[in-house]
Order: structure tokens, then sequence, then C-alpha cells
């Protein structure tokens, strides 16, 4: 989901991957759609090396949908490891993978990494007007 300037590049790659039936574009997404993407997700990877938050990771995690992402940056702020999901170095393929494996293969574990997820999404309050909030509580207190 989401339409940015190297979709045509993921595109290309997936076609050369031969993997292009099973991979589905989907665009900008509205409120309504993108939750229901959520909701039909098993697992969001986030394979980023630049992340200064992660809402994407938060918003899935709401929907109880485990993360397996890169431990760059801002992610492991919202990434507890072995709790809502899995921090895996950046660019380390095999461990994206087995950290899936560990999901797919265990449906004991993605049950309860699922609740986790859930649970720790909806305590935080991470949602926008919250975020605008402690954004502007941080600016009030360097002025």
């Amino acid at each position: 989901a989401g339409n940015g300037d190297k979709q045509v590049h993921y595109e290309a790659v997936a076609e050369q991957l031969g993997v292009a039936s099973h991979v589905k574009f989907c665009g900008r997404l509205g409120p309504h759609e993108l939750l229901a993407a959520y909701q039909s997700a098993n697992v969001l990877i986030t394979p980023s090396s630049k992340e200064a938050f992660g809402m994407a990771l938060i918003e899935a995690m709401a929907c109880g949908v485990p993360v397996v992402a890169s431990a760059a940056e801002g992610i492991p702020d919202v990434v507890e490891d072995g709790e809502v999901g899995f921090l895996i170095e950046p660019g380390d393929v095999s461990g994206f993978v087995a950290g899936i494996s560990k999901l797919f293969d265990d449906p004991a574990l993605w049950m309860h990494v699922s609740a986790n997820a859930r649970r720790v999404a909806v305590a935080r309050e991470n949602t926008w007007p919250r975020q605008v909030e402690r954004t502007a509580k941080i600016l009030q207190a360097l002025i």
C-alpha cells in the first residue's frame, strides 16, 4: 500500500523475480481500505533502513498484526523484539525469512505476538492527535 516514487522499480523487481502474480501494489489507500488491508494481513514486513517513527508499524500492531522490521533508527522505539514482532538487522534477508517463518510456523506464537501487538499499540495511544500533542509539549519545553 502506498505510492512512493520507487513503486515502478518494485513492480519491475517483482516481475523479474517471478512473483508479480503474488504481489498486489494497492497504491494509496483511504482510511477504510487501509484498515481492511491491515486486518487481512498476517504480518507487516518493514525492511526499511531509514524510519523516523513508523506510524504504519503502530497502525498494524493496533490491528493485531505482528511486525518483522529492521532494527534501524526509530523502529526499535516502536517494536519490542520478541513481544510484538521481531527486529532484524537492516539488510539481513535470512534474518527476515527466519522472523517471518517463526510466525507462520508456530500458530501459538503468532497468536501471542498478535495479542501483544494490539495491547501495546492501544496502550501507547499512538494516534495522530496524541502524537501532535506530544510533539507540541517537546517544542514548548524547548522555547
